[in-house]
Formats: C-alpha cells, sequence, structure tokens
C-alpha cells in the first residue's frame, strides 16, 4: 500500500436493469455507459471535470453493471470528489441527452459490435462464421444487436439514465489522508442518501418487502418499495437505515411475525417463514441493512459500501482529457525508457527528474511513471519549456543525485495529472534475477544519464510554431557528447529535436505536424498497414525472424498524428529488411485499393480513438493530442467529417507520394563507426 498512497481513488458499480425492466431496452446497457461520461450537465461533461482537477476517469460495462472508476493525486481528491457528486446530482436533475449525441455513440457501438464479431471470427480461425452471420442481426452480450440498438430513442435513454442514477451503487473510496476521513464520509452520505437499492434477486426482493412493512409499523420515513418487471428499487435513507438498526430486537420480532405478505411479489415463502421464525427473518434484514452502512476498512482511510466485487468486463473504456487553459503557452512531452535497474526505483527517479529539470525555470512540470515508461509534460512559455528541455538533454548526474536526496517539492509548479503507479516493479519478470537490488542514488543517477541516450522521445509544440518543413520537423541526433548535444539542440531560439537516439530505430518516412491535412491519410494508411488480421504488420514487423523487437513509437506517433513509423530494431542486419518489406507492403496496399476495404480501415480508426490503448507512452501522447485538439474532446474522438474525403484515388496518390518521397534511415556500427543508409 505505501507506494499507492499519494493516489486516492473511487470506484462505483452501478446495476443496470434487467431485459423486461419497463424503463430498459435491450442493448441499452453499453449506450449508458458512453452518455454518462460524455453528457454535459450545465458546460461540462465527466471527463472534461474529472480533467479540471488532474484525475482520470474509467468506464466500462458488464452485462448487469456499469462500472465507474476515479483516480487522482491525493491532494486535489477531496475537491474533485465533491464536483463529482454535484455533477451526478445536476445530471440527475437535467442531463442533456441529445438527438445528434445519442446517434453520435449508437455510430460507435456499431463500429463496435462489427469489430467485435470479426476479432471473434478470427480467433476462432472459422471462416464460415462470418459466411453464416454475414447480414444477420447477431446479438452480442453487452452490445446488443444493431436492430436493437437503432430502436432506442432519445426518451427510451432518458428514463433509464435517470433511473441508473437514482439507482444504490457498490462503492470504495481509497484516500490515505486521515485528517480528511469526516469530511469524506460526509460527502459519501450526502451522495448516497436517498438512492434506489436495485435487486433481481426473489429472496432479497422478499427480505426487502419485509423490511418496508416493519418501517411503516414502526413509524420510520423515507423508506419504500417500487417493483419494475423482474426487478425492484428499495428507497432508504442512511438516517431511516440507523433507526432501523436501532429497534428492539423483541419489537421488530413480534412486528415481523405478523407480516400480512404482498400480492404483487412473490413473498408467500417468506412470509410463512416470518410467522414461524421472525427471529431468523429480523437477522437476515440487518445483515442486509449492515451492507448499506458507511465504513472504514483496510490501512489508511479506504471507505467501502457494499464493496465491489469483481465481475468480468466485456467492454472497457479510458478517458483522459487535460485542457490547455492557455493556448498560448508552448509545452513538451517526453517519454523516457528506464532499465530493468531504474525501473525498481522510479517512483524516486521520477520525482528526482521533476525537482531537476523544474529547479530555476517557470514552467510548469507533469510526470507520470507507467509500465516502464517515465513520462515529463512541460508546459509555460516557450523560453522555460526550451530551458527545461536543455536542463533534460544536458543533465548533471551530480545535481539529478542531490533530487534524490532532497525531500523539498515545489508543489506550486509540480502537479500530478496521472498516477505514479510502479506496481509492476512487484513483476519478477523486471527485476534483475528476480530480487530487487540495491543501488546508491549516484549509481541512480549515473544510469538514468546513461539511459537518456538509450532512449528518449520528445514531441513538443516549438516546432509547429516555428513552421518548420516536412522535410526538417522531425531531427533525430545520437546523445553521445556534449558537442553533438549542443550542436543538435542549438539555442533558444531554434527548436529542440524530436527524437534523441536514433541509432536503435528506423525512421521509414520523414514525418509532417499534427496540424497538416495529410494526418488523416495516415492514420487511414496505418490501419490499412495493420489489417483486421494483423497478417500484413506481423510481416513489417519479422514476426517469425525474431530479429524484431518492439514497435516502440508506431502506435504512440500514430495515435498522435504523425506520419511517421520508428521501429525499435537494435539488429543492424534486420533493419535493412524491416525497411524493404515496408517498402513492399506499401506497393501491396497501393495496388489493392478499394472502397470497402478502405471503409473497413476507417470503421477502425473509429473504435480506436474511443477504446484507448495502455501500452507504452499512450496516456501521455493522448495528453498531448488533446492539447493540440484545444481541448475539444469531441473533435478528438470523431474522425467523422476527416475520414470522409480519404477515397481509393486519394488514398493511392498519398501513398504514391509516401513511395516517392520516403528516406528510410537506419545507423549500422562499422568498426565502431555509425553509417547512415538511405533509399
Amino acid at each position: 500500500m505505501s507506494n499507492r498512497r499519494a493516489i486516492s481513488t473511487l470506484t462505483l458499480s452501478y446495476p443496470i436493469g434487467s431485459k423486461d425492466d419497463p424503463c430498459g431496452k435491450e442493448g441499452i446497457t453499453h449506450l449508458l455507459e458512453h452518455m454518462l461520461v460524455k453528457s454535459k450537465a450545465g458546460d461540462v461533461s465527466l471527463i472534461e471535470l474529472c480533467s479540471r482537477y488532474g484525475c482520470e476517469i474509467h468506464a466500462s460495462t458488464s452485462k448487469e453493471r456499469l462500472t465507474l472508476k476515479m483516480e487522482g493525486s491525493r491532494a486535489r481528491f477531496v475537491s474533485c470528489y465533491s464536483a463529482f457528486i454535484d455533477h451526478m446530482a445536476k445530471l440527475e436533475a437535467c442531463a442533456e441527452l441529445s438527438a445528434d449525441l445519442l446517434e453520435d455513440e449508437k455510430q460507435v457501438i456499431l463500429n463496435e459490435m462489427d469489430y467485435k464479431m470479426q476479432d471473434l471470427a478470427y480467433r476462432n480461425r472459422q471462416i464460415y462464421f462470418t459466411e453464416r452471420w454475414n447480414g444477420t442481426s447477431l446479438e452480442h452480450p453487452v452490445l446488443g444487436s444493431a436492430t436493437t440498438l437503432q430502436g432506442i430513442g432519445p426518451e427510451d435513454l432518458h428514463a433509464q439514465f435517470r433511473q441508473l442514477l437514482r439507482a444504490y451503487p457498490d462503492l470504495e473510496l481509497v484516500h490515505s489522508g486521515r485528517e480528511e476521513r469526516a469530511q469524506l464520509e460526509r460527502l459519501t452520505a450526502n451522495f448516497l442518501d436517498h438512492k434506489a437499492i436495485v435487486t433481481e434477486d426473489e429472496y432479497r426482493k422478499a427480505l426487502y418487502d419485509v423490511m418496508v412493512y416493519a418501517a411503516r409499523q414502526l413509524g420510520v420515513e423515507h423508506v419504500s418499495i417500487h417493483y419494475c418487471g423482474s426487478i425492484c428499487r428499495l428507497l432508504l435513507s442512511l438516517e431511516a437505515r440507523q433507526r432501523l438498526v436501532d429497534v428492539d430486537r423483541k419489537e421488530a420480532e413480534r412486528i415481523i411475525g405478523g407480516y400480512p405478505g404482498n400480492p404483487e411479489a412473490n413473498t408467500e415463502h417468506l412470509r410463512l417463514l416470518a410467522h414461524d421464525q421472525p427471529a431468523f427473518v429480523w437477522k437476515e434484514i440487518n445483515r442486509l441493512l449492515g451492507a448499506v452502512s458507511i465504513k472504514t476498512i483496510s490501512e489508511g482511510n479506504c471507505l467501502a459500501i457494499n464493496h465491489t466485487f469483481h465481475i468480468s468486463l466485456v467492454g472497457s473504456h479510458h478517458w483522459c482529457q487535460l485542457t490547455n487553459e492557455n493556448h498560448d503557452q508552448e509545452y513538451a512531452a517526453i517519454s523516457i525508457r528506464p532499465d530493468p535497474v531504474i525501473r525498481q526505483h522510479v517512483r524516486k527517479v521520477t520525482k528526482a527528474l521533476m525537482r531537476y529539470v523544474q529547479s530555476g525555470h517557470t514552467a510548469d512540470i507533469y510526470a507520470s511513471s507507467e509500465l516502464g515508461l517515465i513520462s515529463l509534460f512541460i508546459r509555460g512559455s516557450r523560453n522555460g519549456v526550451t530551458k527545461a528541455l536543455h536542463a533534460l538533454f544536458f543533465l548533471e548526474p551530480g545535481k539529478l543525485e542531490a533530487c534524490m536526496v532532497s525531500e523539498r517539492v515545489p508543489e506550486s509548479r509540480i502537479h500530478s495529472v496521472q498516477r505514479v503507479c510502479d506496481y509492476y516493479v512487484h513483476n519478477n519478470d523486471w527485476r534483475i534475477g528476480g530480487k530487487p537490488m540495491q543501488v546508491t542514488h549516484q549509481e541512480l543517477a549515473l544510469r538514468f544519464s546513461k539511459q537518456l541516450s538509450n532512449g528518449i522521445s520528445v514531441v513538443t509544440s516549438i516546432q509547429a510554431s516555428q513552421a518548420y518543413s516536412d522535410s526538417t520537423d522531425h531531427a533525430g541526433m545520437e546523445a553521445k557528447d556534449t558537442a553533438d548535444k549542443a550542436h543538435a539542440f542549438g539555442n533558444e531560439n531554434t527548436a529542440p529535436p524530436f527524437l534523441i537516439g536514433p541509432h536503435e530505430y528506423i525512421e521509414i518516412w520523414p514525418g509532417t505536424s499534427y496540424f497538416a491535412p495529410d494526418k488523416y491519410f495516415s492514420h487511414v494508411l496505418w490501419s490499412l498497414m495493420s489489417g483486421m488480421d494483423g497478417q500484413m504488420f506481423r510481416a513489417l514487423t519479422l514476426e517469425t525472424s525474431q530479429a524484431y523487437s518492439h514497435t516502440f513509437f508506431s502506435r504512440e506517433l500514430y495515435d498522435f498524428g504523425y506520419m511517421l513509423l520508428y521501429a525499435h530494431c537494435p539488429d543492424p542486419k534486420a533493419r535493412n529488411e524491416l525497411g524493404t518489406s515496408f517498402r513492399a507492403m506499401l506497393e501491396e496496399i497501393q495496388e489493392g485499393l478499394s472502397q470497402p476495404m478502405l471503409e473497413k480501415a476507417k470503421d477502425k480508426i473509429r473504435l480506436q480513438r474511443e477504446k484507448s490503448n495502455r501500452a507504452s507512452a499512450q496516456s501521455l501522447i493522448q495528453m498531448s493530442a488533446n492539447l493540440l485538439c484545444e481541448g475539444n474532446m469531441d473533435a478528438y474522438l470523431s474522425y467523422k467529417n476527416q475520414l470522409d474525403r480519404v477515397h481509393p484515388d486519394s488514398m493511392h496518390t498519398f501513398v504514391s507520394e509516401m513511395l516517392m518521397n520516403s528516406t528510410i534511415r537506419w545507423e549500422t556500427e562499422v568498426e565502431g563507426n555509425a553509417e547512415l543508409h538511405s533509399g
């Protein structure tokens, strides 16, 4: 628990009504997830609200439950939790479920249906699957079918949406600030008060009916029950719950013994049981009432209300947005791959790096360490960002070591926008010999300084503002000595390099900036290369030769919008083969272009924009892309208008230009010297 105390989490698991619920319709469950995080209460959606406080919001759906998980830094979590509760109350009162938003989300889910069915056919490797079900309304257990989805209107969705927000969720809140426990308990009590407990279980429904009868006889208010198809909703305030818990046992048993039953519910078996064994029935009711209380468990400060159980999640989305409130500011997004030793101390190194880069400069520093990658996000004036990058490129191990010893963190300019996640340290695959390696601060600083030359990616707005040409947008350099660094970095009046340490990578073609109109063609081209079955992509990555290790930058840059393919390929012989395979792939795509082929590729892109790729630096690059889109999440997630102009003829021209203008570059070691090839 110690390595997660700086991170607070909130998990809510909502029940979703059954198919015979009059307020629900088949196929509506996954649609509710999309609308919950995107619908606006006032002028803000749930995604935008969490991003204001530097929190991430995750949403996932199973057949019967919808789960939200919010994570953020401890310092701002209480404020975010309070704003979240206010937002949910506003959604319940006046959610804006527009018909246009509903239709857009339907199309997203239809694309997801198509993708899942094709993926299922591929995984089963049964050709007859797609032939047999082609053109039929095959139903997915969570997504429903295309027919039922199209039949859902704004009125249907709004009714189910309101019922969802009024339901009593399973809630787990983990926050290690003990001094804020009372405030969190008060907020949680206000949030859960007068919520409806939903169940389909016949035994529970009968017990709830007995509970309501006993409450009426005892004069306890704010307890009622409503039946909708096969489910019931129990409205129970926390005050009423406490009054029922405090009732005298003998008085409660006397009242339960006279329970007359309820013709509306299937309670005959419990009526007989209440007459014969009222003490047992009251004990069962108390067991259910105990699950409604707010209690502190585990270490630190963990509030658990009906502790969330593990369920099989079919649909899963990761939503994250960082809004750049000052668009005049420059930024730089930096990704660094630490070696196995640094990974074991990644949190310490990340914090020290934040202090080191920020020291003496006016730029704001954001940082995260996740999945074996250290990511920094620097934002501020052009001069401030340039100086901060300069400090990183000319890193002094002695100063970094001093920052590891110092515990002082200038909170005013250092922020945590993501969880500092080093859970992978507990995986033996990341350890040296399966055991933690003890190293000094000096050795860590030296290792990190050396690691900077082995893998660092920098994406910065400074290049875009300088209007560099396509051929010079992305400069690469091998950071071996200060002179080389100084020559490539330039001075405060020139743009920093895009990529450092290309000696392990192959650059397939020079890229263009995110603002270039051709970026959508590059997205479609990557989708064509990867293909539904991945056959082309496997040919490119030389899967069978075992010489190709990992496409470290390809998806990162694809999602960011650059027409680049950087391949992590330490084997010099394989780099030449990789370049040849790539050119052959472009020619194959160019010859076989068709409209159906393009439409499938575009559908896959639309789906990919909705589903988060949790690998490598995806989260950091997604933040950068949101900034470049000026905080417009709709523009970032929806490619409908831009992709419509990608046709076979225009794509054929685009690929032809790639073949004519692309330069394949790689470096090989020849007797200690770097040799540059192009073709």
